[in-house]
Parts: C-alpha cells; structure tokens; sequence
C-alpha cells in the first residue's frame, strides 16, 4: 500500500473572485496602489514584507497527494510562519471563486486577499495577522480522517492475501496461490488508458477509465490515480474492489445473487407503496354467514417489480388469500373468489372489500365498501380506475366510468346506462342535471348513491 506522497507544487484552476493585482521586481500592487513585497525564498516559498522591506511572516505552498477510498487525492494547503520562528501556522489553499492567473505570485495575493484577509486594496491588515498567529491552526482534518478510513478499510485486503503475478490476480489460501482473476491493459486511439479486470473465469467484472471503476451489477466507484506505473495502478483498482466486496474468482455466480437480492428488495420496496394488500390481518366472511380470520393477501395489480414481460394470467383482485394455523400447527392457504360474494375487511384499517360481479365482460372482482348504509351501495374499484354502483337485490352491480378504452369521455352514456340501471326510482332523472354530473368525482357519485336511496 502506496503512503503519503509529499508534493511541493502549484496548480492554477479557474475561478471568479478577480482583483487587480501587479507583482512587479517583487512590489505588490492591489487595484494599482503599492501596499507590500512579495519575496521569492525559493520554490513556493514567499515572504510578506512591508513597503520598507520589514518581513511580516513567511508561507510555503504544499500539496499532499494521500490514498483514500476515492483514489489519490490532493490536499492542498498553506505553511506559515512568523519571522525567527519555526512554529507553523496552516491555512486551505482554496481556489474556488478565485480568479487564477498564469502568474502565481498573482493568484497567491488574491488568496492573501480574499481568503486570508490579510491583506486589503491600501495596506496590510495587521489585526487579522496577529489574530491567526496568536492561536495554533492545525492542519484540516479532513486528509487525516480519509486517511484512517481507507486504512481502516484496507484490512479486508490484508485479510484476503491478494498477490499478482504479472497480471494474474491470486488469492494465497493455505500457503497456495488460488487464481482469482487478471487484468489487462488497454490504450484507446484518443490515448486513454483503461484496465479491464477479470474474474478467474474470465468475465469482465470491472473497467477503470477516466478515474471511474465501473462494475459488472451498474455500479461505480470514483477512484481517480495519478501514477504512470500502469501496473501499480492495475493492482490499486483491484485492491479498491476488493473493499467494496468485489472478490472475484466467479462473479457471474456472485452476479446472479446481487440480482436476486436486488429483486427481492425491489419487491419489498414497491409492496410497501402498493395499494395491494400483503399478509394483512383479515376476517373472511363467505356465502354462507361464516368468519374466518388470518392473514390476508390481496394483489389488485401486478406490481412494476414482479412484471417479466409476459402477460400474467393471474386474476388481480379477483382472488384472495388467507392463510390460517391448523391445529397440528400447519399452516393452510385457503383462495376466496370474487364471484362467490365474498366479503374481507382488514382489522388494523377496518376497511372491507365485497366480492361484485358486475354487468358486462369484466370479472368479479374485490371492490373497496365506500358508502354501503343504503340499497343502493357504492363501491370503489383498486384495480381500475371506476366505481361501481349495486343494488341490494340484484345480482350484478354497474361499473361507473367516465371514460372507457375507446372513448376519453364517456359520461353522458354512462348517466343512461345509470338511470337504467336505476329505473326503479323514476323521479332520479329530475333530480339531477346530468350535465353537471362529473363522474370522475367520488362525491358526486355518492350524490347519486344518496339520492336514489332517498327515493319514494
């Protein structure tokens, strides 16, 4: 494992903060006027003096470039120091909002300006000075704390005792060397690099471009490398997979479990959000007056997570399940249809569902009790979009839809088939203006429910 690289160097990065700032023979000039000097020690090393060549305080530029999870990262800061002092005072070597130029004594002011306030657009600003020298300022913790987690996290590949030979990828189990997989090389005509890492059956598992691994499963992990040794970087990206639980030898098999796990997840997830009904406490009433309590599940849809692109003949909300403890302490799975009448209601909600059938083609189904006090009772469908309206002593319900598959608005056929359908109560017609029924609202439908049921 590749420490700490130390860099003593300066990148310049597009910013937006802009000051006009001159160094010339070692004057600095801030919108013109000459407020300090800026002395060259040596390489990234400077001194503040004043105007009568009196040093303030002296600073180096220093870039670290540390392993963590993300790959090399560069941590770049400020050393300063007081004259006839060796204790150092750090700061953020920040760039942003900064407008950089190709000058570096220029962009290293504009950092003095605007981000250390040390100095201004007429002199030096001695009491921000003196305030962040009169206390330590330790270095950001930030590389520290990435360095003790990718370090903490680097024990899984202690632990797996990964070796390479060439580009073999091994696994030392018992003093032998297992084969787990190979990398390879590649450079592109644009003359990007990419590593294409292979599990010991030969399946690409993972490429490295651009500072991306991108996996096999859809994942990536962002782990930029800055080393021109190919190979070093090859064994850095295996190592970093190898962390996040990309092991190798057969990733096909390791494939077909992420997908499968991933399933089961997309499943639970969607039943969580789902009007179905899933392993609910329940009681059955049936035909014939009895109760039944279990758990009950009831699909009125097929849920976006279990579809495979083939039609389900399963008959959603049509069928439901109960599942119940025998006496020797076996559970029994017991179907109760839709067309048989049945009734379910939910204990922790109270909500119940009759079993309708209705005229036309559609199927018995499980429809939602909206208002059930009168003769005439109403009923909200889960599986579709409609209601359905049926008198007590009728055998068959009427669907109620403002639209159907032909036609976006089929309201004023509708209210016909409604007034037939309710032709019991003549007067219904007078009551209501039909044209200012909207059948897509439930409460001017239970309007009608209402006032049937009031009819003499």
């Amino acid at each position: 494992m590749k420490t700490t690289i130390k860099m003593l160097m300066l990148f310049c990065f597009v910013g937006v903060y802009s000051q006009n700032v001159k160094v010339k023979k070692d004057k600095v000039f801030i919108e013109k006027q000459e407020v300090c000097k800026l002395v060259t020690i040596n390489r990234n090393h400077y001194e503040i003096q004043d105007l009568s060549g009196k040093p303030i305080f002296n600073f180096q530029v220093e870039i670290e470039i540390v392993t963590t999870l993300d790959g090399e990262e560069q941590f770049e800061f400020l050393k300063f120091k007081k004259p006839n002092d060796d204790e150092v005072y750090y700061s953020d070597y920040d760039l942003s909002d900064l407008k950089i130029s190709f000058s570096t004594e220029r962009t290293l002011i504009r950092h003095l300006i605007k981000k250390n306030e040390f100095l201004s657009n007429s002199s030096i600003n001695y009491d921000k000075i003196n305030s962040f020298f009169s206390q330590p300022q330790p270095r950001s913790k930030e590389m520290e704390q990435k360095q003790e987690l990718f370090q903490e996290a680097y024990k899984y590949v202690e632990a797996f005792n990964l070796r390479f030979n060439g580009n073999e990828i091994l696994k030392v189990v018992e003093e032998k060397d297992t084969l787990v997989g190979a990398y390879k090389i590649r450079h592109d005509k644009s003359g990007f690099t990419a590593i294409h890492i292979y599990d010991a059956k030969a399946f690409l598992t993972a490429t490295h471009k651009a500072g991306t691994i991108s996996l096999f499963d859809g994942n990536r992990i962002k782990f930029k490398i800055f080393s021109r040794d190919e190979n070093e970087n090859a064994h850095k990206i295996v190592e970093r997979m190898i962390i996040a639980g990309y092991t190798l030898g057969d990733m096909q098999a390791v494939k077909a479990d992420i997908i499968i796990k991933k399933h089961k997840e997309d499943v639970k997830a969607e039943k969580q959000t789902s009007v179905n009904i899933y392993e609910q406490e329940a009681t059955v009433y049936d035909a014939e007056g009895n109760t039944i309590k279990g758990e009950l599940t009831l699909e009125f849809y097929e849920l976006e997570s279990q579809k495979s692109g083939i039609s389900s003949l399963n008959n959603y909300g049509g069928v439901a399940t109960l599942k119940t403890i025998e006496e020797n302490g076996k559970y029994k799975y017991t179907d109760y249809k839709a067309k048989d009448g049945i009734k379910i209601c939910l204990e922790t909600s109270g909500k119940c569902f009759q079993g309708i059938r209705t005229i036309g083609i559609t199927p018995p189904k499980f429809n939602e009790e909206v208002d059930v006090t009168g003769k005439l009772k109403l009923y909200k469908s889960k599986s579709f979009n409609y209601y359905v309206i049926k008198k007590e002593d009728t055998e068959k319900g009427l669907i109620v839809s403002a639209s159907t598959l032909f036609k976006s608005n089929n309201s004023e056929k509708m209210l016909q088939d409604m007034f037939e359908y309710l032709s019991d109560c003549p007067s219904l017609k007078d009551k209501l203006v039909a044209s200012e029924i909207d059948l897509k609202s439930e409460a001017e439908i239970k309007q009608i429910v209402t006032t049937y049921n009031t009819c003499k």
